[in-house]
């Protein structure tokens, strides 16, 4: 009877140890993006506009530029990024997403003339 009992308890310690293993290894792999880079490739000038979570920013540069963009504490980060070329010459305008770790989460291009490009990420 003894012997059953450390059975039971041996076997309950384990399903508790595996449970919280198990809980452990899920919430680790669903790390939640704190922050995003917006990075543009351009060698002229270009306008953006940065729609984070409703929250509209404007920029305005020449040549290839990086934007950091930090999460708020919303559990749903909707992102939308508009890139505008501002001029008639054909260069490759590249905009990537990319994550903490250089990871390109989302990118679009355009080689027209005054040409524009959209990206919409929900995070």
């Amino acid at each position: 009877m003894r012997a059953r009992t450390v059975v039971c308890a041996i076997s309950a310690v384990s399903t508790v140890g595996i449970i919280i293993g198990l809980y452990i290894v899920g919430t680790t792999q669903h790390e939640v993006v704190k922050k995003v880079i917006i990075e543009v490739d351009y060698f002229d000038h270009w306008n953006l506009t940065l729609t984070s979570n409703g929250i509209e920013t404007q920029y305005s540069r020449f040549g290839k530029g990086s934007i950091i963009l930090w999460r708020g504490g919303a559990r749903e980060w909707h992102i939308i990024v508009h890139c505008v070329k501002l001029d008639s010459l054909q260069g490759l305008l590249v905009v990537r997403v990319k994550d903490v770790y250089g990871d390109v989460l989302k990118q679009a291009f355009t080689n027209e003339p005054f040409g524009d490009v959209n990206i919409t990420l929900e995070l």
